[in-house]
């Protein structure tokens, strides 16, 4: 968990990149961006210490080379992180912070793809499910592993909250006019913006 590394379609390993800093943690599975060519990760548990970063590999990085992070939030945020939604000009990001306490939830950032600022964050309840699916107009949905699904507008406003009392390890998937989440044994659809 030190490493990222690409391969070509037959095997062939093309290059390896390193990090450090992370000691013991897994980051995020990987998201690609097809208008930059960049690729994005992101960790949270940090060498002992709790720090919510994001990695960016470059479209042609130099094997061997080490792979730099930028630190998105202090102490105190980010035991675990989400999959980096991409947006043509955000990134959205999810970091659980439920170790310390787990009434403390997690909180949805959107980072401002040019320079890695965060752009908003927006507090949820419970740890954020793996995930986050953005519509055209630029909302995001996600759900949380207490049972609950949101929507947030691209200035991080919440355009709707749903409670359900039950548990989920399910993302919501975008559909025509809505989503579709499942929780306990349901599956459901979600109409609206």
């Amino acid at each position: 968990n030190q490493f990222f590394t690409k391969y070509s379609a037959d095997g062939a390993q093309i290059w390896d990149l390193f990090y450090t800093g992370a000691n013991g943690s897994m980051q995020s599975n990987l998201s690609y961006d097809p208008a930059t060519g960049k690729t994005y990760s992101a960790i949270g548990y940090d060498n002992g210490s709790i720090h919510a970063s994001i990695f960016v590999i470059p479209v042609d990085p130099v094997d061997g080379s080490t792979v730099n992070r930028t630190v998105i939030a202090p102490a105190n945020l980010g035991s675990s992180a989400t999959m980096v939604a991409i947006t043509p000009t955000k990134l959205l990001v999810g970091f659980d912070y439920t170790w310390s306490n787990s009434a403390s939830g997690s909180k949805l950032f959107a980072l401002n793809k040019s320079d890695l600022t965060v752009a908003w964050s927006f507090q949820a309840e419970g740890k954020i499910n793996q995930q986050i699916a953005v519509d055209k107009a630029g909302n995001a949905y996600f759900s949380t592993q207490s049972g609950h699904l949101y929507s947030v507008n691209p200035t991080g406003q919440e355009n709707w909250h749903i409670s359900v009392g039950a548990n989920s390890t399910i993302s919501p998937i975008l559909v025509e006019n809505g989503v579709i989440w499942g929780y306990g044994s349901r599956i459901v659809r979600v109409t609206g913006n």
